[in-house]
């Protein structure tokens, strides 16, 4: 990651953030947010940090987003475990488990054969 300069002040709720997470750098950048890398300073677990692009007013805009109300109540081995909601300023940053690749990732290693039945099963059940 690029050292920051220290001239450019960070915003108030990315400290509370950087507080608690040590932020390594960027796994993927989207239309509706960043998803960074990182772990819990006080866990030391790796996490994915989802930092939303927009802006919410209330802390009930936050937790009715379709995402967040999902993630909440799944737990299955198969679907990334969202570990935290955490809002400060307006900004909403999604704390999840940090995962080896996607299922888009996965399913590329099977490139020129089709995706076996196992495999689907395992993912599904």
């Amino acid at each position: 990651p690029k050292p920051q300069n220290p001239k450019t002040p960070k915003p108030l709720y990315l400290e509370y953030i950087m507080d608690r997470f040590e932020i390594f750098g960027t796994i993927h950048e989207g239309s509706y947010g960043e998803v960074k890398r990182g772990w819990n300073k006080f866990s030391k677990d790796p996490v994915a940090v989802k930092i939303m692009k927009a802006d919410f007013e209330t802390w009930e805009d936050c937790v009715n987003l379709n995402e967040v109300k999902l993630l909440r109540k799944l737990d299955h081995p198969s679907i990334v475990q969202l570990k935290e909601v955490i809002w400060v300023k307006s900004k909403l940053n999604l704390i999840f488990q940090l995962m080896d690749q996607n299922l888009l990732e996965h399913m590329a290693l099977w490139v020129g054969a089709p995706f076996p039945d196992f495999m689907l099963k395992k993912i599904m059940y």
